[in-house]
């Protein structure tokens, strides 16, 4: 499974839905269960996760990062790439010349396997 470093806080599945039952519209919580999913490999779980972050927020860049290892993961490589040129757009949009190179570079090594 392709690792990431997880930027979520000490919650458990169930703690986020619980606040999400109470916030159903915010993404970053949706993302953070995603994020959680994702590291105890619930990968579809996961993913729908991330897609409801990214309906709420369609410029969520790490939630399209992370969108897109889950596709990696299950073999869906032109998905990932999608999701990661879109991340990239993102950071390039931003101003995030540093943020962008990496995932370009997660890119190419996408291409590279």
């Amino acid at each position: 499974m392709l690792r990431l470093n997880p930027s979520v806080d000490c919650y458990t599945i169930e703690d986020l839905n619980q606040v999400i039952k109470l916030n159903p519209n915010d993404p970053q919580l949706y993302y953070k269960r995603g994020v959680l999913r994702y590291e105890l490999e619930n990968i579809l779980e996961a993913i729908e996760d991330f897609n409801q972050a990214i309906k709420f927020n369609p410029n969520y860049a790490e939630a399209y990062i992370y969108r897109a290892a889950t596709y990696f993961n299950l073999g869906d490589k032109e998905r990932a790439k999608q999701d990661l040129q879109k991340a990239a757009k993102f950071y390039q949009e931003q101003g995030n010349e540093q943020r962008q190179k990496e995932i370009l570079q997660m890119i190419d090594k996408i291409n590279s396997r």
